[in-house]
């Protein structure tokens, strides 16, 4: 599970730095992701990365942030169904009607989390 934790990581700085370079291209890829399916993507993804953090933080330098972290993220992904696809909508929309800053700043800490658990996972 430390496997999906590094990728999960990776992607995360992948993702940030690309926030970074282009706030408009960030919107546009997080676009694509709304509606039911993006729910869905978005609910397994998160039960997937929270077991997989639960599951490699006994063997990490961060043991009790990545089974809080790991907590967090499998009741949201359960929870996301029921906020559904409406108000995610409304969520993205506000969220992308902010500032470049605003979304460098979010960018920022997407690549801070993912530095922290590849920090974490690896030895």
């Amino acid at each position: 599970m430390t496997f999906i934790v590094v990728l999960f990581g990776l992607i995360m700085v992948s993702i940030g730095g690309y926030g970074l370079a282009s706030p408009g291209g960030l919107v546009t890829f997080v676009r694509r992701f709304e509606g039911q399916p993006g729910v869905w993507i978005g609910a397994a993804a998160r039960v997937v990365f929270g077991l997989a953090l639960w599951s490699a933080g006994p063997s990490s330098r961060t043991p009790t942030f990545l089974a809080v972290l790991g907590a967090i993220s499998v009741v949201s992904g359960i929870a996301l169904p029921f906020i559904g696809a409406e108000r995610l909508t409304r969520l993205v929309s506000w969220w992308s009607g902010r500032s470049a800053t605003f979304l460098r700043a979010w960018s920022a800490a997407a690549i801070a989390v993912g530095i922290l658990l590849l920090w974490s996972t690896t030895t």
